[in-house]
């Protein structure tokens, strides 16, 4: 038998047929643009390429690399000119930092942490593969969000059964501040996600001008994360 994975269990976060462009795609993408210019940007957990496309419609000069676990996420990733390498990790140990041999002006990690057992181990692993200026970009799920707050009156629980962490939008920043105690360039908010707001665009564009003025009801949380400098201070126990 071979080697149980957080897909055999049953795990629905990975959806090969979804491939348009969400509002956290877009907003992920804007700080990607932002923080790395034209240099490099490394995507963790590239999924289906949303980040590859937007990076692409939006005139990105420099060259992305990709990795995953997945090899139908890496194909689908990899299918964009500015894609220039690839990397296969691990399903059941993350391993980008013994995976990958260089280092990146931006990385990002989009709806990853989540999966993820030891996330401050985690985000340090991730944080050495960042050049000396570099910013890390993360987003993960905010479990406080509206549309989960009243779901959860109706039913046992909404995570995804791969989900292994989750952070309300306090907590997330006192995991990135105090715990961590990581230089936090700026924190961003997506969207208010609405029931059958893929399938109708203008319930999109609503949730959007939203979480401007709500950003603790936002999708996502999201942070750009300055990289860690020469004796900064860090967490004790990994």
């Amino acid at each position: 038998m071979g080697t149980k994975t957080y897909e055999a269990k049953g795990n629905r976060h990975l959806d090969v047929e979804q491939v348009e462009l969400l509002p956290y795609h877009k907003e992920v993408g804007k700080l990607a643009l932002k923080h790395a210019s034209n240099g490099s940007v490394l995507d963790i957990g590239s999924g289906m390429g949303q980040l590859e496309l937007f990076l692409s419609q939006n005139g990105f000069k420099g060259e992305v690399h990709v990795a995953d676990a997945y090899d139908v996420c890496i194909e689908a990733s990899s299918d964009y000119d500015i894609v220039k390498g690839h990397y296969k990790l691990s399903e059941t140990e993350f391993n980008p930092h013994l995976a990958i041999d260089r280092k990146f002006d931006v990385v990002v990690m989009s709806h990853v942490l989540e999966h993820i057992h030891n996330p401050s181990r985690a985000l340090e692993n991730v944080l050495s593969l960042l050049n000396e200026d570099g910013v890390l970009i993360v987003a993960v799920p905010n479990p406080s969000r509206p549309l989960v707050f009243f779901g959860n009156i109706f039913k046992f629980h909404y995570a995804n059964r791969g989900h292994v962490q989750a952070w309300d939008p306090s907590h997330w920043r006192i995991f990135l501040e105090q715990a961590m105690k990581l230089n936090v360039l700026e924190y961003a908010s997506d969207f208010i996600d609405f029931p059958k707001h893929r399938k109708l665009p203008l319930l999109q564009k609503l949730g959007v001008l939203l979480a401007k003025p709500f950003p603790w009801w936002s999708f996502s949380n999201i942070a750009a994360i300055q990289a860690r400098k020469a004796g900064d201070e860090r967490i004790g126990l990994l």
